[in-house]
């Protein structure tokens, strides 16, 4: 509401000051535009995080191709995410900070941009960008649609129900990422003719940000295989992690290990940690290939422990790693991260037991090969998969190649599916909705 845009000020500023939003594109959020607008047809995705966004570029991509008059607009919600972009996004496209759901914010949004669709992932529910998009003709898809337990049993008091019903019948498309998203989708009130078969985009979006590993000079699978990478950290599994370090090297003192933290700015604490537990660990840039002596410190090159403070590098350091322990898993309270990004990436594969959204893939993974992915339970557990691994390069091959296996088996079909069924039911009617008030207005004038 209007009434709340004084408080939302106070903490847009509070954020900017703890670099948890962009000094410098803060006004996005009242729904301006930082960069020029264009008159091209515009095809909007909205997404939050680094997941979401890149779930969505592969369709993205595909819509500029078979709409190259057109431009995207990506709207994310996080730092993270937009840095992720930066690096990634298509041509003719822009990202821009989602505006804050309020009735001004949403309008100056939608009076700027005047998207041509607004194309939604996952589980984005914004009640006045939702209502105020439907009430201007904006055709609307879900895509990638995933609901956890805990929310569906949320959404469906009496008081929240009704208002979840409502935003749901605003879609023209439902694609779930799972079958029990799809079943609970339909508790809360969305239609089966709204919905698709399932598919997960977070396979296509592990091929989409996957890296080909540089050439140091030196034989790159035997440095490889020295390194382990534990990716999208989270607090409380770094010292997991650094306690595995420490009993690996017991009998691989050569080992390097590889700390990317969720969230970069923790870096600083990390090392901090490592050296307090008699490490030596230095800060690097994920942007250049680890081991690098052009453009590391001495350092870095003299340390068994690296953490990488830049965003959107991940992909690119499983690439150079043997091993990948997938983070925000190990404790109670993880929700997970993309395993398939670690996949795709020729890595064996460990994740801890608490997957969260994720937990279906990992699933799936393992009913199509049994070695896709070890999980494990806790840091004693972690540190026999990594020792096991390093030691064993049979077993590190199998896995290696059982994790790739399963995820390629797979990568094509999703997207193509929601492609298909994005382009039938919604594209191809908001892409020729502007060429039929054109009709209609010439029919008008010369009637």
């Amino acid at each position: 509401s209007f009434a709340s845009s004084p408080v939302l000020s106070l903490y847009l500023q509070y954020r900017v000051l703890t670099r948890r939003e962009h000094p410098d594109r803060w006004k996005e959020r009242w729904g301006y535009a930082s960069e020029k607008q264009t008159e091209s047809p515009i095809i909007w995705f909205h997404a939050v995080s680094v997941g979401e966004c890149a779930a969505a570029l592969p369709l993205l991509s595909r819509c500029l191709v078979e709409w190259p008059e057109a431009h995207g607009l990506l709207t994310h919600g996080t730092v993270s995410a937009g840095a992720f972009l930066q690096k990634r996004l298509p041509k003719n496209t822009t990202m821009q900070y989602a505006p804050f759901d309020t009735p001004r914010a949403v309008a100056n949004f939608l009076s700027r941009w005047r998207p041509q669709v607004g194309v939604f992932l996952e589980s984005e529910l914004w009640p006045n960008l939702m209502m105020a998009s439907h009430a201007r003709g904006i055709p609307l898809a879900l895509v990638n649609a995933c609901i956890s337990p805990k929310s569906t049993q949320r959404w469906s008091s009496p008081l929240l129900r009704p208002i979840v019903n409502s935003l749901l019948t605003k879609f023209s498309l439902i694609c779930p990422q799972s079958e029990s998203a799809s079943v609970r989708l339909q508790q809360l009130g969305a239609l089966p003719a709204q919905i698709t078969p399932p598919a997960n985009l977070k396979y296509s979006a592990a091929l989409f940000s996957a890296s080909q590993p540089p050439n140091t000079g030196a034989s790159q699978e035997e440095v490889r295989e020295r390194r382990w990478v534990a990716g999208s950290t989270h607090p409380g599994e770094e010292e997991a992690v650094l306690n595995t370090h420490l009993d690996v090297c017991k009998h691989r003192p050569d080992l390097t290990t590889v700390i990317v933290p969720r969230h970069p700015e923790r870096a600083g604490s990390i090392c901090a940690l490592a050296r307090s537990m008699g490490l030596e660990c230095a800060e690097v840039s994920g942007g250049t290939p680890l081991g690098s002596h052009a453009a590391a410190s001495q350092e870095a090159l003299e340390a068994s422990v690296l953490v990488v403070n830049t965003i959107g590098d991940l992909a690119a350091i499983y690439s150079q790693c043997a091993v990948a322990f997938v983070g925000g898993s190990l404790l109670p309270s993880g929700r997970g991260h993309n395993v398939a990004e670690a996949a795709v990436a020729s890595c064996a594969v460990i994740c801890g037991r608490n997957m969260g959204p994720y937990t279906e893939m990992v699933a799936d993974m393992l009913q199509r090969g049994p070695l896709s992915v070890w999980q494990v339970s806790d840091q004693a557990e972690l540190t026999e998969a990594v020792e096991t691994l390093l030691r064993d390069p049979v077993q590190l091959r199998a896995r290696q190649e059982a994790a790739q296996e399963c995820v390629q088996s797979v990568l094509d079909e999703p997207l193509e599916r929601v492609w298909q069924a994005l382009k039938s039911r919604v594209l191809d009617k908001a892409m020729f909705r502007d060429k039929e008030v054109e009709l209609d207005s010439h029919k008008q004038k010369h009637s």
